[in-house]
């Protein structure tokens, strides 16, 4: 019932709040990746309109943990840094051990070609252009990783 009554409120009127909602909803729902795209399109609308409060970039977040993409979440992780932490001891948590978890992964990805696997130990590496997550020894490892 909630869906119906958010849904023209977030599609026709670019609603931030309307957008976090659907988000919320999705989210309880299981529907991870719904909720991302509601999600971002609330942080976004806020960033456009110059305000919002922070929890939309937050729970995007927090949804790029689920889903895997590492450029999304290096971006997410970002705007989710420059927010207040939320409210509530439990949320708290669950948001330092997201974005503990998170930062790990991209030191990760950062310490190994993403073409071949081999380790960077102080040897020179070239960030991927697009995303900025993976890095690559050479030209060929990039091109190897992208027609995968």
């Amino acid at each position: 019932e909630a869906m119906s009554i958010l849904l023209p409120l977030a599609e026709e009127r670019m609603s931030p709040e309307a957008q976090f909602r659907l988000g919320q909803i999705c989210l309880s729902e299981g529907q991870t990746s719904a909720a991302y795209g509601w999600f971002c399109l609330s942080a976004l609308t806020d960033i456009q309109n110059g305000d919002g409060h922070g929890s939309a970039s937050i729970n995007a977040f927090i949804c790029t943990n689920h889903s895997g993409n590492l450029a999304h979440m290096r971006y997410w992780s970002r705007s989710a840094k420059a927010v207040d932490l939320p409210q509530g001891l439990e949320n708290r948590r669950n948001y330092v051990h997201v974005m503990v978890r998170s930062q790990r992964l991209l030191r990760e990805v950062r310490d190994s070609c993403g073409g071949c696997g081999a380790e960077f130990e102080g040897k020179e590496r070239k960030f991927c252009s697009g995303c900025r997550a993976y890095c690559y020894c050479s030209r060929d490892c990039q091109k190897m990783h992208w027609n995968r």
